[in-house]
This record gives structure tokens, sequence and C-alpha cells, in this order.
């Protein structure tokens, strides 16, 4: 029986399957079981998985009716073997100590429930933006939840097998916002907790579910926090009800990530993206103003000091 199940569901997936299958194998923590479930895919995905179980024992293909993101994890759950199930979306990769860092987490943390990692934001080429540290405890990752924020980034989370089917696994009725759900219902008897390191490398581009169905991901999102708050006993603040969904098109969305990675020092992609946004939009001085960063970072870190020092002046007025 493996230690840890690895879960990766895939749907049309050819163009990053490969990588993220490679990260998994390449871990230095052996004792694992890699499930892949093909949910319906109609290009090379299911090829480019069946030579993987071809040549490594430990990698479980499965190809399956499309029936949706939850139906499969549920499936992909009860399949598992191991003690500690992990998480990774096909357009994700996982560093190699990912896997021995978590389950040692877990091992050492007896009343910790799942744990998940800091990510390094990575676009369609696989070049970083930045990293996102999430919080480490599990009080401030709660309220975060409760917050309608992000607390843990779902492909870096590690769970107890046990604690997900005594929960009853993954619910069918909040789309896009399903991990939410779950780890609001965890966090009612359980610990969660994440890894200051960056462990997983997070994809990001304009197929992401949380840009295609912003809107329906946020309706979602205020039903589980109405279910979240009532069943804590506690009054659900108005000012979260309020709040909208993303509503950035493809290019606003490409310059909030280049402006990432100029902020964290990543000239490289930032300049790839700047070029691109530019090329796409010569007549958009936002285009041109993040061009100009991208190339001149220096500046931009003096222009950043100068209205932090303006801040500071005005904070003590």
């Amino acid at each position: 029986m493996p230690k840890v199940s690895v879960l990766i569901p895939a749907f049309n997936a050819e163009r990053t399957i490969d990588s993220c299958i490679r990260s998994v194998l390449n871990q230095t923590w052996s004792d694992f079981e890699l499930i892949v479930f093909d949910d319906g895919s109609t290009d090379a995905t299911s090829q480019i998985i069946a030579k993987y179980a071809l040549i490594d024992d430990r990698v479980i293909h499965q190809r399956c009716p499309s029936r949706g993101l939850e139906r499969t994890l549920n499936a992909m759950v009860e399949f598992s073997r191991g003690e500690y199930l992990a998480r990774l979306d096909s357009d994700d990769e996982a560093m190699p100590e990912r896997l021995e860092k978590q389950v040692a987490y877990l091992e050492s943390h007896p009343k910790c429930s799942l744990v998940g990692s800091a990510v390094t934001y990575i676009d369609e080429d696989g070049d970083a933006y930045c990293v996102d540290v999430l919080p480490l405890d599990h009080q401030e990752i709660e309220q975060r939840l409760l917050n309608g924020q992000g607390g843990l980034i779902h492909p870096s989370v590690m769970i107890r097998k046990a604690i997900l089917v005594e929960v009853g696994g993954y619910a069918l009725d909040f789309k896009y916002v399903e991990d939410q759900e779950l780890w609001l219902r965890i966090a009612m008897g359980g610990q969660l907790a994440n890894i200051a390191e960056p462990l997983t490398r997070y994809r990001v581009h304009p197929e992401n579910r949380s840009f295609t169905a912003a809107e329906t991901a946020r309706q979602n999102l205020v039903k589980v926090l109405r279910i979240s708050h009532e069943m804590r006993g506690v009054a659900l603040n108005d000012r979260i009800l309020r709040q909208e969904s993303c509503t950035q098109n493809v290019h606003e969305r490409a310059r909030h990530w280049a402006w990432s990675a100029i902020q964290a020092g990543n000239g490289k992609t930032a300049r790839k993206h700047a070029w691109n946004l530019l090329i796409k939009g010569p007549w958009l001085i936002a285009s041109w103003k993040l061009f100009f960063f991208a190339y001149f970072p220096k500046f931009s870190q003096a222009c950043h000091q100068i209205l932090n020092g303006f801040r500071s002046r005005d904070d003590c007025r």
C-alpha cells in the first residue's frame, strides 16, 4: 500500500500533462501511486498518460466519460489506496521535495487534517511570475476562507484520506468553489496549515477556471459563505456579499501578471509579456507603461520608494 496517492484529473491537457507527470515521478519521496483520470479528453492527453503508465508501474491511468471535476475527484478518492492524498492539476507541477516535506509535516502534526504550501505562479511556458506565500496557521487560514479569500491553493494540498472520507468528499453543488467549501467543512473539526516554501508551480493562463467562470464562482462562493457562517453561528459581513467577481478581460489579466513579475524581480518573464501585450495593443497607454517598467525595473523600484515615502509622511500627519 503506497503512503501517498497523487490525484491528477485531466481534460484536454496535452500541452502540459507531460511536464506535470514528470514532476511527480521526479519526487525525492518514492512511496506513492500516481492516479491520473482522463475525464473524456478529445486530444492526445490519454496517449501521453498511457506512455508513462507503461514505463512506470506507479502510474495508474483511467479513462472515464466526462462528468465534471467534483465527481471525478470523488471517484479518484474512492479508487486511491494511500493514507495521504496529494492534489495536483494537469497544468501544474510539483517541486521535487513536495511530497517528502508534506508527508513529514503531517507525520509530525497529527492534529493537522491537511497541509498546503506557498506556490510559484508560472506562465504557459513555465516561466515564473511571482511567489505567493499564504497564511501558515489554522486560525488565519480559516478566517481568510470565511472572508471569501484564498487560504489554501487546491493543487498544493495534501490531505489525510480518512478525514476526506469522513466529511463526505467533495460536494457537487458548489461548482468552481468546491475546494473552499471542503476546506471550511474540514476546518469545523480539523486543523489546516500551509508550508511557507513554494512546493507547487501553479500555471496561469486564460483557460483557468477562476477566470473563465468568475461570476458563477462568485455566486456559489456566497452560498458557501452563508452556510459556513450559519454553521459556526457567526454573522456574515455584508461587505463580503457586496464584493464583485473579477471582470478582467484577457489583456487586463495578462498585464496584472506581468506587473507581478516586475515586482518579484522576474525581469525575463515581465519583458516577454510586456512585449507581447504591446504588439497586441500598441494604442493602449497601459501597454506602454508596462513595457517601460519591464525594461527599466530600477526606475519602477525608485517610483515605489518615492510613493511609499509620501504615504509614510501622510501617516505621520
